[in-house]
């Protein structure tokens, strides 16, 4: 025997289902739920809170399945077309190159990374998925820049405004009592200095 629901039995269906889970309550982490559940709770709280809702997965292959999860219960929550949906609910991929040796990423990541930023920016997107590492830059470690002749120091002063302690940051850091002086004796020595404007 089949059975088919209808589209508004299916939304009734997964809003009871968010409810009674809490999937549509704001939580800053929500751990433990297979994908498709994760897409169900992140189209559930897109759909209650304002502004775009970020889902941060492991790795790029789950972006991908999220994505197509979120998709389908995002068009049953709102009757949504295809197009509607797929402007909604967008994925955000890594890079997946270093950007040190000078590589381009392929142009279908670089687009839909664009348009993904685009959309937050503006504010057209309800639900972003990205991979853990498009969200965090890479960047060499300390070592790495010193061998190629770089030095980054941090300023000891706005570490101990700021509460960090030395022992939690990387090797091969300089710590400088001051960063105002450690610039201005660098550049005398023929430095150039590349300041950050926090």
């Amino acid at each position: 025997m089949t059975t088919a629901a209808t589209s508004l039995n299916l939304r009734a269906l997964f809003g009871r289902a968010a409810t009674r889970l809490s999937l549509n309550q704001s939580a800053s982490v929500t751990a433990g739920l297979s994908p498709a559940a994760k897409a169900l709770a992140a189209v559930s709280l897109s759909r209650t809170e304002k502004g775009v809702t970020l889902l941060v997965v492991p790795t790029d292959k789950d972006v991908e399945q999220v994505v197509a999860d979120a998709r389908f219960f995002y068009a049953a929550f709102e009757s949504a077309s295809a197009s509607a949906t797929e402007r909604a609910v967008l994925p955000l991929p890594s890079l997946q190159v270093d950007p040190y040796r000078g590589m381009t990423p392929h142009f279908r990541v670089a687009a839909a990374r664009a348009n993904a930023l685009y959309a937050a920016a503006t504010g057209t997107a309800r639900l972003i998925v990205a991979s853990a590492a498009a969200v965090l830059p890479k960047v060499s470690p300390p070592e790495r820049l010193r061998r190629a002749g770089v030095e980054v120091a941090v300023c000891g002063q706005t570490l101990a405004r700021k509460g960090i302690r030395r022992e939690e940051l990387s090797g091969g850091l300089v710590v400088a009592t001051s960063a105002m002086l450690y610039s201005i004796n660098r550049q005398s020595q023929g430095f150039v200095a590349l300041l950050d404007a926090d």
